[in-house]
């Protein structure tokens, strides 16, 4: 071999070398600005906790000395390390007064050396997975991010072998190299507990500094978020999980959890693609602007959540999402920063783009078929109409959460005007009456029947129904929304024990006034039976189709946080107390129906005046088959059977809004093949709806 030839191919090994290890030291260099990323972004959130950290270390004998195993902190959320990551962020936060406070550093130090006799390399992972895969490292992590050089190395590196374990990463750790992205990158579930857990090895690889771990990771990660209706954000974009359950509760993490992901990882090569970015881009704007009123989401659709505290229906996440989308690369970041600004004032948040203006108030009709539920959006109004199919369950309740919600999806209505309506409610609401539903309390089991089902006509108008079946109650329940208002009616209520409509039952002070017919009720508890034309309280007002005879109650409620929630999830907490009023209609033989008006916004004195023209403008009636609500747009058909009603006849049951512009309709039930229908004797025309979607038959002659 010539020399010429040996230096050249020396030169080629030598470059071929330089340019593997380039991409390496390149990805070594964005762990570490990922690095201090986190650290700084931890060190910011330790304002605002010195209170808290003066009673951490007064405790008697250490914070850390309650914990057991068989502490719920320990074999249930993992929470027994919150302690230690709050001292660790005001003892790293230079605007805390206990900033680098050596008392701080050893009391962290003492309670995870306690801690590590339970939570260790091999320990048994006693009671609930979910707290050493995931909660224990939710904690811990952060602060071995805020402790690093700071806390004793062998307590630091005993932890870091502590998160290997939890996070089943002993081979994950052994990646050398560079990473190489791989030839099909991740596609997921848009499962919670998946990011959580890709997240957290995401994070534990840049803590350990692995290029090839954490590219992994974050493919994992980033990857988790798919396209609607592959996984558990659904094709009209609610959000399931724990099988048939349709709720926020684990989608309001989620999106959180993603954006914190996209605001620390972006520009580098661990960051976030285009298609994830679009991916959760879609998911976060069909929250915001589906669900979302004034910072608030319906409390029926919060899940088990609901009874951790006073304002759990409330939440920043949409904020979050829009603001981390807003600074992104996402090709409509503009129009984030607008809906982040809209946000942040309802939390008292800064968002990233404070030159962009707020975008306006969302309205619209929004109906989400996969988890019979709507909701109705105003400028200065929303409502959140919840019902639940055979299809669904009807609501969460693990992990001693949420004991009393077996009927949040009866038809519950929820409404907000200024968004802070029910605060701190939840311990004390009577759980047997919610707003909006028909109920036999005796009976809290799974709805059996599939009819359940809305159609979407536009953003002022909309159908909706509910059948539910349970043993020997039955009721049919409807909502119609015109405008800015709700016919609600139902019929053939029936069932054993105590059978009810709950038409209001709002927290309101014993001062407020509240008028039947004009008539001022009592400012003090009282309980009383009296036909009742309208009602008007809490700036609501309730319009009987006919007269109707009501159970009236103001009452002050007392109760503690048991009686919705177990010891695992906060205990007793304080005793609340709050002033109800309630009016219930009570079903029996002679009372088996319902027919009301839903007028939010209304003042007072507009109330006799609204009254008269609700029962000029609105009917409702009944046949064998069907219910038709009469109203100015045309005739809102709900057939609970096949058959015929009036001028329009069915070969199954179906909901139908007849309008002049065409016939929307939808089933229920979910079942295949055609529909037929027949108006004015002109058909049968075929329609095929499709998974309780609406369809269209267009060119229609008024009625």
């Amino acid at each position: 071999m010539s020399k010429v030839i040996f230096v050249a191919i020396v030169a080629l090994f030598l470059f071929s070398s330089h340019a593997a290890a380039q991409p390496y030291e390149a990805q070594r260099a964005d762990i570490r600005e990922i690095k201090q990323r986190m650290a700084a972004m931890l060190r910011a959130s330790g304002t605002g906790l010195d209170s808290g950290v003066t009673r951490l270390l007064e405790a008697e004998n250490g914070w850390w000395s309650e914990y057991t195993l068989e502490h719920p902190g320990i074999h249930h959320h993992g929470g027994a390390f919150v302690p230690a990551l709050t001292l660790a962020r005001v003892y790293a936060c230079p605007r805390s007064a206990h900033y680098e406070s050596p008392a701080v550093l050893a009391s962290v130090e003492e309670g995870l050396q306690y801690l590590h006799t339970m939570a260790y390399p091999g320990c048994e992972r006693v009671g609930n997975w979910w707290s050493w895969d995931i909660g224990m490292p939710l904690r811990l992590l952060p602060t071995l991010y805020l402790m690093e050089g700071v806390i004793d190395s062998e307590l630091y590196d005993a932890y870091a072998a502590t998160l290997v374990y939890l996070l089943r990463a002993e081979e994950e750790v052994r990646a050398e190299g560079a990473f190489v992205p791989p030839e099909e990158p991740f596609a997921g579930r848009t499962d919670t507990n998946a990011l959580w857990i890709a997240r957290l090895r995401l994070e534990l690889a840049v803590l350990l500094e692995n290029p090839a771990m954490a590219g992994k990771w974050a493919d994992r990660a980033f990857g988790e978020t798919n396209e609607a209706g592959e996984g558990y954000l659904q094709a009209d974009y609610s959000y399931k999980f724990h099988g048939e359950i349709p709720m926020w509760a684990y989608g309001r993490g989620y999106l959180t959890d993603y954006a914190n992901m996209v605001r620390t990882y972006q520009g580098t090569y661990l960051g976030p693609t285009e298609t994830h970015l679009l991916r959760y881009g879609a998911m976060a704007g069909h929250f915001i602007n589906g669900f979302m009123y004034r910072g608030a989401i319906c409390p029926a659709i919060t899940g088990r959540e609901i009874s951790r505290g006073p304002d759990m229906y409330m939440s920043p996440c949409g904020f979050v999402a829009a603001d981390a989308l807003a600074v992104s690369e996402h090709p409509e970041a503009d129009y984030f920063a607008a809906l982040a600004a809209r946000e942040a004032r309802f939390f008292g948040r800064t968002p990233a783009r404070p030159e962009i203006e707020p975008a306006p108030p969302n309205t619209g009709i929004f109906a989400f078929p996969d988890s019979d539920f709507v909701q109705i959006t105003r400028e200065n109004w929303a409502v959140g109409i919840k019902m639940h199919s055979s299809r669904n369950r009807g609501y969460e309740s693990i992990n001693q959460e949420n004991l009393q919600g077996w009927f949040l999806s009866h038809g519950s209505m929820f409404h907000f005007l200024d968004g802070d309506e029910w605060y701190n409610c939840w311990p004390t609401l009577d759980w047997t009456r919610l707003p909006g539903t028909t109920v036999a309390i005796e009976r809290k089991e799974q709805n059996e029947s599939p009819f359940v089902g809305m159609v979407r006509v536009s953003d002022d108008t909309a159908l909706a129904a509910q059948e539910i079946r349970v043993g020997a109650f039955h009721a049919r329940k409807l909502w119609l929304v015109d405008h800015d208002v709700i016919v609600c009616a139902g019929r053939e209520i029936e069932g054993g024990g105590r059978v009810e409509t709950t038409v209001v039952n709002v927290p309101l002070p014993l001062d407020a006034e509240i008028l039947a017919d004009g008539h001022a009720l009592p400012h003090e508890p009282f309980e009383e039976l009296t036909e009742v034309s309208w009602l008007w309280a809490g700036g609501v007002g309730y319009v009987f189709i006919e007269p109707t005879r009501l159970h009236l109650l103001r009452e002050t409620r007392q109760s503690d946080w048991h009686s919705i929630r177990g010891d695992n999830v906060g205990g007793r907490g304080n005793v609340e107390t709050q002033d109800y009023f309630t009016a219930v209609i009570q079903h029996d033989a002679d009372a088996t129906g319902y027919a009301y008006v839903f007028c939010p916004r209304r003042a007072a004195e507009e109330m006799p005046a609204t009254a008269q023209s609700v029962r000029e403008i609105y009917s409702v009636e009944s046949g064998p088959h069907a219910t038709r609500v009469n109203f100015p747009g045309g005739g809102a058909f709900v057939f609970w059977e096949g058959g015929a009603f009036q001028n329009v006849e069915v070969d199954r049951s179906c909901l139908l809004v007849v309008e002049d512009d065409g016939i929307h309709a939808a089933d229920p039930a979910w079942r295949e093949g055609e529909l037929t229908v027949t108006v004015d004797g002109r058909g049968p025309m075929p329609l095929t709806p499709q998974r309780g979607r609406s369809v269209v038959l267009g060119n229609m002659e008024p009625l």
